[in-house]
């Protein structure tokens, strides 16, 4: 399983990646292999073990400013079966969906807006320092959640890290100890835990955060 600090993008060495110029010509489609060495960087923080290369198709496109990258990628794993701590080997197959906006370029401070102190009236003092309106708060939490490029070109390396690491079962199982009554993921906490329809299993929420930040992306 992956550790906990598996959900935090790994700093990887950039392997992956398209320049911003190439695709203003039209949609560019990469096959990409994933080699051993890369996979083991990217699984360093966890039990996963890469059997052999992986392989990564997308399509990437720019409309405006926004990137949209869409494919998948797979590769063939193992990593010790919850039960018996042997080897259990997994199929990964990652449905990638991403839709990246340019990295915000910092406001210019206004050299006109009044600076609060002394010979600043209170009024004005509020002014400049009114606190933010609930919604504008979750306005700004929105943005600084959302997926960005900066410079000119995307890389894709945490990405599609973070796409696989989604894909590996919570609780693994040899392939002789899988059956549809124990089923390798187990079932949702929701709908384990009696009368508590919020709880999740605090074992499972590094990994159920990015599944709800990606979800969130797709509406």
């Amino acid at each position: 399983m992956p550790s906990p600090g598996a959900s935090v993008r790994a700093v990887m060495s950039p392997t992956f990646t398209v320049r911003i110029a190439d695709l203003e010509r039209g949609p560019k489609s990469c096959e990409w292999e994933l080699s051993c060495d890369w996979l083991k960087s990217a699984f360093e923080a966890t039990e996963l073990t890469a059997e052999a290369p992986g392989r990564a198709e997308l399509t990437i496109s720019k409309t405006g400013d926004r990137v949209l990258v869409e494919g998948h990628a797979s590769v063939t794993v193992s990593l010790p079966c919850s039960r018996t701590l042997d080897p259990a080997s997994y199929d990964l197959r990652a449905e990638v969906r991403l839709s990246l906006s340019p990295v915000a370029a910092p406001a210019r401070p206004d050299r006109r807006a009044p600076r609060p102190g002394p010979e600043t009236s209170g009024a004005a003092a509020g002014r400049t320092r009114r606190p933010q309106t609930a919604e504008e708060r979750e306005l700004s939490d929105q943005e600084s959640e959302q997926d960005t490029y900066e410079g000119e070109q995307i890389t894709l390396d945490d990405f599609l890290r973070e796409f696989l690491l989604l894909e590996v079962p919570m609780m693994p199982l040899r392939s002789d100890l899988r059956a549809d009554s124990e089923p390798a993921i187990p079932p949702s906490p929701r709908e384990s835990v009696d009368g508590d329809p919020d709880f999740i299993d605090p074992r499972l929420q590094p990994l159920a955060a990015i599944a709800e930040r990606l979800k969130n992306k797709k509406e």
